[in-house]
C-alpha cells in the first residue's frame, strides 16, 4: 500500500499524541507500513472465512 505524505504527517502527529515523542517521516513510514502489513495478515483469515458458504462449515456441537 502506498502511503501519501499527508498520511505520514497524520501518523507522526498520532505518534506524538500517543507516545509523546517526535519521529522522523522515514521512521513514521516504516512503522505505519509495518502496522498495515500486520493488519493485512491478521485480517486474511477473516477474509477467507467470509468467502466460505455456510453450507460448507462443519457442524458445531
Amino acid at each position: 500500500m502506498e502511503l501519501r505524505d499527508e498520511d505520514i504527517r497524520e501518523f507522526t502527529n498520532l505518534w506524538l499524541q500517543e507516545f509523546g515523542e517526535r519521529i522522523s517521516p522515514e521512521n513514521a513510514r516504516l512503522h505505519a507500513t509495518g502496522l498495515l502489513e500486520l493488519y493485512a495478515r491478521l485480517a486474511e483469515p477473516l477474509n477467507k472465512a467470509s468467502q466460505v458458504s455456510p453450507n460448507t462449515l462443519p457442524n458445531q456441537p
